[in-house]
């Protein structure tokens, strides 16, 4: 196509196909991939993956499946449709995909025949793993009972088969309609949208990805195509889509804030869900740090504080919260940084202030955004 053409990619970076040449491991993705190959490998019964529409729960499930060891495992996958999800659907299809020869239309049949089917892959030393995408869908009773029903296989003393249901917060919902059921759930597992950082770098990904380079968009573009879309990845695909387009329209060889802010008012989106530790502004002030306001303790700690003159009263605040007032013997003096000398040992009584870890958290994001944009000037 002509825009690609126009910016030197060889394909379209911000499709919304599950494209496994564009899987992007964010931590969050990581952790999830881990627990449930771990669960797998251990031959859980049953595990959920959880998460918000376009956070990346379909996209996950075929990068675990494409990357599974043959060798270890059979493995499939079921899409749950609202128009198709009813009575012996579970059964029906997972006896297609296990290569069952002429099903049963009788349940309790076909379940034997699935349960051959599983014994012979197990004899080969493999696990059966079935995936379920939209689980969220599975609100049939008769598709329930069929679930617990092939979580009830087993064979030698271990489960036939490992099932992984991935859906919407409603899954849990599902889940709760039988009790028996959602009591067999080994392993739940959340998938949120993407930080700051993770955001900024899943967009490099996917344009590096289509042989782009990395400087396409510009860090304030960036910033704002990941405030817009709440660190969500398929809304951030759609809107960073339209952006990289209306900067084709525009002659410009990157996309700019003005293309990503034009983009957004098409889509109809605005700014939404900023991370809480993005969104503070105001540090909560550390107790260990308060000033005593008691005039005794102003008295006492008139010669360790600094000589203010009155004009500069204002200041006084500033100079004061690194100061730590002593009221009794049993009182110690609370400093955040310490510095004694060579050999020497704290004062008795000594407390040490840590950090406020939300800050360094912050602190520690931000600094790593600033690498990342570093990294791409270079490029």
């Amino acid at each position: 196509m002509e825009h690609l053409k126009h910016f030197g990619l060889a394909r379209e970076p911000f499709v919304n196909d599950p494209v496994l040449d564009f899987y992007f491991t964010s931590p969050a993705h990581d952790r999830a991939e881990k627990r449930i190959v771990r669960a797998l490998a251990q031959g859980k019964g049953l595990c959920t993956v959880v998460g918000g529409v376009g956070v990346g729960k379909t996209t996950l499930s075929r990068h675990i499946l494409d990357t599974l060891d043959d060798a270890a495992f059979e493995s499939c996958i079921l899409v749950a449709m609202p128009i198709s999800v009813r009575e012996g659907w579970l059964l029906t299809r997972l006896a297609a995909q296990l290569g069952v020869e002429d099903p049963s239309e009788d349940r309790a049949t076909l379940l034997g025949q699935i349960y051959q089917a599983l014994i012979a892959i197990r004899e080969e030393g493999r696990h059966a793993v079935l995936f379920i995408d939209e689980a969220q869908f599975l609100t049939d009773p008769n598709i329930i009972a069929e679930m617990r029903s092939l979580l009830n296989l087993e064979y030698e003393d271990q489960r036939a088969l490992s099932i992984v249901l991935f859906g919407q917060p409603e899954l849990d919902d599902v889940l709760a309609l039988d009790e028996a059921l959602e009591q067999r759930v080994d392993h739940r597992i959340c998938l949120d949208s993407l930080d700051e950082t993770s955001a900024l770098k899943y967009l490099v990904h996917r344009i590096q990805a289509a042989e782009g380079t990395s400087s396409l968009i510009e860090p304030d573009a960036m910033k704002a195509i990941y405030r817009y879309a709440g660190g969500i990845p398929r809304v951030m695909n759609s809107l960073a889509d339209n952006a990289l387009f209306e900067a084709h329209m525009a002659d410009l060889l990157k996309v700019t804030l003005e293309c990503v802010e034009r983009a957004a008012r098409e889509l109809g989106v605005t700014k939404k869900k900023l991370k809480p530790t993005e969104a503070a502004s105001n540090p909560t002030p550390n107790p260990a740090l308060d000033l005593d306001s008691s005039d005794s303790s102003t008295e006492e700690a008139s010669s360790a504080a600094p000589i203010v003159p009155d004009e500069d009263e204002e200041m006084f605040g500033a100079d004061e919260a690194e100061a730590s007032v002593v009221d009794s013997e049993e009182e110690a003096i609370a400093l955040e940084n310490p510095i004694f000398g060579e050999g020497d040992a704290p004062p008795p009584g000594f407390i040490q202030v840590d950090a406020d870890p939300e800050i360094v958290a912050e602190t520690t994001a931000e600094e790593e955004i600033n690498d990342l944009f570093e990294n791409i000037e270079k490029v």
